[in-house]
């Protein structure tokens, strides 16, 4: 996965995955390993979803919808350790994208990506609003979750390191998916 990020990044190319459920233009197209019926149950809407997860992801376009919203786009960076395009490097194109007021990103245990996230707010690369989930918070540390992405090591990648970081940046962070709804309303 490493060589092929590197290749990616020299050519400038965009890649999601590995271990990814895909991506979803509502409306518009759909890629990957999404349930088939998921483009006709979410409307297209002006969310931008960007996760980690993807039984998570169902949970939290479906508190998206309840709430009157809809998802502009959906992308699964997937779980691996070494994801081959990260948040940060996604949040751009959100940014430009005239169709995405806000973004719900589905973060969870291990590495630093939400992190990195925060980090791009703070430095005004992504200035619409942002509200996170992190999945993993009873998670026991140094214990594999689910898949090899999902595992905290040498005092990173904690639930509580992402929430600090994000809510420092101004970031709005779910306690659970049933709340993200709420903090959408709150913000657009």
């Amino acid at each position: 996965m490493m060589q092929l990020r590197k290749i990616a990044l020299e050519k400038q190319a965009m890649v999601i995955g590995g271990n990814t459920t895909g991506i979803i233009s509502t409306g518009k197209a759909m890629m990957g390993f999404f349930p088939y019926w998921l483009d006709r149950v979410y409307k297209p809407g002006r969310v931008g979803v960007m996760t980690r997860s993807g039984s998570l992801t169902n949970e939290v376009t479906a508190e998206i919808v309840k709430a009157g919203f809809g998802p502009s786009s959906i992308v699964g960076v997937g779980g691996d350790p070494v994801p081959l395009t990260r948040f940060a490097e996604i949040l751009p194109l959100f940014e430009k994208d005239p169709d995405t007021d806000a973004v719900v990103m589905i973060g969870e245990i291990g590495g630093t990506m939400e992190e990195d996230v925060a980090e791009a707010i703070e430095q005004r690369i992504f200035t619409k609003p942002l509200i996170g989930f992190m999945g993993g918070r009873t998670a026991p540390k140094g214990q594999k979750m689910g898949h090899a992405g999902a595992i905290i090591t040498a005092g990173k990648g904690t639930v509580e390191d992402k929430v600090e970081a994000l809510a420092k940046a101004g970031a709005l962070v779910a306690d659970r998916p049933s709340m993200i709804g709420q903090l959408l309303q709150k913000v657009l």
